[in-house]
C-alpha cells in the first residue's frame, strides 16, 4: 500500500516501453496504426511485442524480396571487403612487430623508414644483430 511499485508493474511499463521503441521502426503513419490497434485491442505485452516484431520482419523480409539489394550488398560487400582486409592485416603486422619490439625492449622499423634514433637493446641481442649484420649496424654501448 504505497511505498515501493511492485516488479510487475514496473515490468509492464518496461515492455510497453520496448513495444513503443520496436514501434518506431515502422512508417509514422503504420507506427500510428499499430499503437491504435494495440490500445484497441487490450491484448497482452507479450503478445504486443510478438505483432510488432511480426510485421517489422514482415516489412524487412519484403524489401529484400528482390534482386537489386541483394546485388547492391554483394557490390558493396566486394568492392569495400577486399581494401579493408588488406588494411586490417597491414595494421596487424605492424603492430605486432611494434608489441614484439617492446616486449623485446627494442624498437622495431615498420614499413621500411629509416629512422635515425638511438636503440635501447639487451647485450646479447646486440652481439647477435652486430655479428649477423657485420659493420653495417652501428651498436653503440651505453
Amino acid at each position: 500500500m504505497g511505498g515501493k511499485p511492485s516488479l510487475g508493474r514496473m515490468m509492464k511499463r518496461i515492455c510497453w516501453w520496448l513495444v513503443d521503441v520496436l514501434s518506431r521502426m515502422l512508417d509514422a503513419d503504420e507506427r500510428q496504426a499499430v499503437r491504435g490497434d494495440l490500445a484497441e485491442s487490450g491484448e497482452s505485452v507479450v503478445r504486443a511485442i510478438r505483432d510488432v516484431l511480426d510485421l517489422i520482419v514482415r516489412r524487412q523480409v519484403g524489401l529484400w524480396a528482390g534482386w537489386q539489394p541483394w546485388l547492391a550488398l554483394l557490390g558493396i560487400a566486394c568492392l569495400a571487403g577486399v581494401p579493408l582486409s588488406r588494411i586490417a592485416f597491414r595494421l596487424n603486422v605492424d603492430l605486432g612487430q611494434q608489441l614484439m619490439g617492446w616486449f623485446f625492449e627494442y624498437v622495431t622499423f615498420t614499413m621500411g623508414h629509416e629512422l635515425e634514433i638511438p636503440l635501447r637493446i639487451r647485450e646479447k641481442l646486440a652481439a647477435k644483430v652486430q655479428e649477423s649484420a657485420g659493420n653495417a649496424w652501428p651498436v653503440e654501448e651505453t
